[in-house]
């Protein structure tokens, strides 16, 4: 727990995509879910001055301004949401091997897919209906 509240820790891929969905969808942003795995392979570095494993998202404006958006890095000694410029932050944020975190986020998007689709069929089943 930080401060009362339950701290977001294996949150950050789930929190990353849904925040690229909505970037993309209803800021007009260019973003892409970035990560890396804190043991040599990029990640954030915490407040505690360590590397960690996580995943947040970097974009660009409309305007082409670059940015990381982070609305998970509480787990870290940061603040609960963060966004910066993407050249101040890079002190902190190093993105790995990009195709280890595009085939999270497409197991994700899997998924997700898949329970979206199944969601129905159960409630079907349930009422009696197949």
């Amino acid at each position: 727990m930080l401060d009362g509240k339950p701290k977001p820790d294996g949150t950050c891929l789930y929190a990353s995509y849904l925040l690229r969905r909505s970037l993309e969808q209803f800021a007009d942003c260019a973003a892409k879910v970035r990560g890396g795995d804190g043991q040599g392979d990029g990640g954030i570095l915490g407040s505690d001055g360590a590397w960690h494993g996580h995943y947040w998202v970097e974009g660009r404006t409309f305007t082409g301004k670059a940015f990381v958006a982070d609305i998970t890095a509480d787990q870290f000694g940061f603040y609960q949401v963060v966004v910066l410029p993407l050249r101040e932050a890079r002190a902190n944020y190093l993105p790995g091997a990009q195709d280890d975190v595009d085939c999270a986020v497409i197991e994700l998007d899997e998924e997700l897919n898949a329970a979206k689709l199944a969601e129905p069929l159960k409630r079907s089943i349930e009422n009696g209906i197949s």
